[in-house]
């Protein structure tokens, strides 16, 4: 991720993180979420397929999905989230928002103080209160540079309920939440792009049977692993409903569904070839009849 980058730069290559992960919301209290099972390290050069679970429970009543080129802070952030909250109480979307952000930024501070300050024992407050008296202007602008820089690659897909059960779906992106209560879908993830030009394709939306929602991001996600870091192995789809059991599609149920995908995605429909066909090949006019050449004076 690039620090710095507005919103219109979030689908870009460079920032994407390796995986993907969507969501959406068949209103209106039903959230169906599909991604990837693989695990990225050391900033996306190592990769495992079908090694994880990329949904973590931080309330009864939501989870979050993650993609990420190095998961090493994926961990703290959600245990200092869902530490943040109370199980058997109900919590609007703002709240969630306010309490990933929190542990988002905390976690952030604390590796810039580890990782910059951590030689010298000196924590965050101290180094904004003395640093420039101890180190000097120019030290210490250097070391504050240090401090910007350090950034944790990771975005979240957050999905949940409020208290009166309504659907929610927000993401993260570098540390700044973003709403899609009004699509009712996101992605994230290196194969994000595609899958929602996947779903725009199909004109999805979160009035959709929960049926159909699940294929359309089971779509989503197939296509989506033509994008580089996408796992190619096995697929997580997960059906929550307000105050309900979750619900977790087994590998024996999305290989068929896959591929029927696969067969017909695969077929160009005979009627289009026949339409292209027709254009490059128009008939040619026959001749043209005595009298009416006469008439033309031919």
């Amino acid at each position: 991720m690039l620090i710095g980058e507005s919103a219109g730069d979030r689908l870009r290559p460079e920032s994407w993180n390796m995986s993907v992960c969507i969501a959406s919301i068949v209103w209106p209290r039903t959230i169906v979420a599909v991604s990837d099972r693989m695990l990225s390290t050391a900033h996306g050069e190592i990769t495992a397929d079908n090694t994880t679970m990329k949904q973590w429970y931080i309330h009864r009543h939501w989870f979050v999905l993650f993609a990420a080129s190095d998961t090493g802070a994926v961990g703290p952030v959600l245990r200092a989230a869902g530490g943040a909250l109370t199980n058997n109480r109900q919590y609007e979307a703002d709240e969630i928002r306010r309490v990933i952000v929190k542990a988002f930024d905390e976690e952030r501070s604390a590796r810039a103080e580890s990782d910059v300050l951590g030689v010298y024992r000196l924590t965050m407050a101290e180094f904004l209160n003395h640093g420039l008296e101890r180190f000097g202007e120019a030290r210490f602008g250097q070391m504050c540079n240090q401090i910007d820089k350090a950034i944790l690659d990771i975005d979240f897909l957050v999905c949940g309920f409020d208290g009166i059960g309504n659907a929610h779906i927000f993401d993260v992106h570098a540390g700044t939440p973003h709403d899609h209560d009004f699509s009712g879908y996101w992605a994230i993830g290196s194969g994000a792009r595609l899958a929602h030009g996947a779903l725009a394709a199909r004109g999805h939306n979160m009035h959709h049977s929960v049926d159909r929602c699940v294929y359309n991001l089971c779509e989503a996600r197939f296509i989506a692993e033509s994008a580089y870091g996408v796992g190619r192995g096995e697929t997580l789809v997960i059906v929550q409903q307000f105050d309900s059991e979750l619900k977790i599609m087994p590998p024996d149920a999305i290989g068929p569904v896959k591929n029927e995908w696969h067969t017909h995605a695969m077929q160009v429909p005979p009627g289009a070839l026949a339409a292209i066909q027709a254009w490059l090949n128009p008939p040619r006019p026959g001749p043209v009849p005595v009298r009416q050449a006469e008439a033309l004076g031919e």
